[in-house]
């Protein structure tokens, strides 16, 4: 299986909580550089969910994802892991929606959750999922602006 559909496996896996205060995306605050953050440990509930979390979270830290949004709607998604010289490198579309919901489109290695949107909250971008007819945001994955 390519990295690529490992992390997005991933990111459609997590538990979600009620979206709070998102804000619409907007192109000239999505182009550029984006890297994917996972961030699992505080959101294990029992004992038994903090051990695998834990050792989840200790593999996610290998792999690095950065998304290169570029103006018009393709994006350039860069993920490397395990200390690999070696890169993948998938290129796809993007969108904003009506209601200003950042949505990332599929190819032959990237494929996403058809309930899966993106927003702003604060300076990071947050995975939010369609559930029991509410988006709720995936806990612990968000993408943060990178610095060039």
């Amino acid at each position: 299986m390519k990295l690529m559909q490992l992390v997005l496996a991933l990111v459609v896996t997590f538990q979600t909580s009620p979206a709070g205060a998102q804000s619409p995306v907007r192109e000239s605050e999505l182009v550029g550089e984006w890297r994917l953050v996972f961030d699992l440990k505080n959101e294990a509930e029992t004992a038994a969910e903090r051990v695998i979390l834990n050792a989840v979270d200790g593999l996610l830290d290998e792999i690095d994802v950065h998304f290169t949004f570029k103006a018009g709607g393709d994006v350039k998604i860069v993920s490397r892991a395990f200390d690999d010289p070696d890169k993948d490198i998938e290129y796809s579309t993007w969108q904003i929606n009506d209601e200003g919901q950042l949505l990332l489109g599929e190819n032959e290695h990237v494929e996403m959750d058809d309930d899966t949107v993106w927003m702003r909250e604060g300076n990071r971008l947050v995975a939010l999922e369609m559930e029991d007819g509410a988006y709720r945001v995936k806990d612990g994955i968000y993408m943060e602006r990178q610095r060039n």
